[in-house]
């Protein structure tokens, strides 16, 4: 006997958990780089103290995710080995006070006289800004002030544009750099990516509870047929409706069913044999919205043969 699981016919509240699913993969977005090319050395550091350069994407690509850092590392006369500093640190504002830590790369190795690049994406997690300045340091493990032969960080011979340029120091905290009396420029640079595309309006329809309206339902229809009817979208702008099937107690085994309802809120049709259950997801033509949440809290994964890729809801 076919059995529907009503429990699971609803695209459930649009909370989201910590961990919020975002599977759409933006490109990535031209280098930020204050500096022009590096041309001198700053032997000019204590071990403990922090160099680095603040950073702020254009306002539309907020948020971003940080996938790559850049830093010349150079000496006066070059040919020194590999070194390793105490860390790379990325903070969540500039001057006059980069604040809280949301990543810290410890151990780099950095080859006198190039530009080392560190790839931060294959790193678990994401590292995400949400708005506005951001600061990206190099920590330093070993002393260098006063030692000609030792690398270091650069600046370029282009003038020290004031806010662009930290220093943190050993007594004394953050400062900015051209106020020390840096020439230049730190060449630092990141490479980034938006997060959500410029995608707007994804949502989720109505649970009957965090989102009003009527939720998922089902009714059975002639000729061994069943219809589904729900509400809209809690997002104006979605436009229309995947609808997945799964096996009852296989509850990750949806597959997409149909990807487009042609914007109705009702469909009519065969459920395939056995016992069933089904999940109804909002589109706005570029994105998908949420699965729901699961009976912990957790949003649900996308569903094979996804219709579009998917992005965690905006609304309530």
């Amino acid at each position: 006997m076919r059995r529907i699981a009503s429990t699971l016919l609803l695209v459930l509240a649009c909370a989201l958990p910590a961990r919020t699913l975002l599977l759409a993969q933006c490109a990535e977005e031209p280098p930020l780089q204050n500096a022009g090319a590096p041309a001198f050395a700053c032997p000019c550091f204590a071990a403990g103290e922090e160099a680095g350069a603040v950073f702020t994407a254009p306002a539309a690509d907020y948020p971003i995710e940080i996938l790559r850092v850049g830093i010349a590392w150079v000496s006066q006369f070059g040919g020194n080995p590999a070194q390793v500093e105490s860390a790379i640190h990325i903070y969540g504002a500039g001057l006059p006070n980069p604040g809280t830590r949301i990543f810290s790369l410890p151990g780099p190795q950095l080859q006198d006289g190039f530009i080392n690049v560190f790839n931060l994406e294959p790193i678990p997690g994401e590292i995400i800004v949400n708005s506005g300045s951001f600061t990206v340091t190099l920590e330093f493990a070993n002393a260098n002030a006063g030692n000609f032969f030792a690398p270091t960080v650069s600046y370029d011979n282009n003038g020290c544009q004031p806010g662009k340029n930290v220093v943190r120091a050993i007594p004394g905290g953050w400062r900015d750099a051209c106020s020390l009396g840096v020439a230049g420029d730190w060449y630092f640079f990141v490479v980034y990516r938006p997060v959500s595309c410029g995608a707007v309006g994804v949502g989720a329809v109505p649970d009957g509870d965090a989102i009003p309206g009527i939720p998922l339902m089902v009714t059975a229809a002639a000729a061994g047929q069943i219809t589904l009817t729900w509400d809209a979208s809690c997002a104006a702008t979605d436009n229309d409706y995947a609808i997945y099937e799964g096996t009852l107690f296989n509850y990750y085994s949806h597959t997409s069913l149909t990807c487009t309802t042609t914007g109705a809120t009702t469909a009519t049709f065969t459920p395939s044999s056995g016992s069933t259950y089904y999940i109804v997801v909002p589109l706005n033509g570029t994105i998908e919205g949420s699965y729901g949440l699961d009976s912990v809290g957790n949003e649900r994964p996308p569903g094979a043969s996804a219709c579009l890729p998917a992005a965690a809801p905006t609304c309530p």
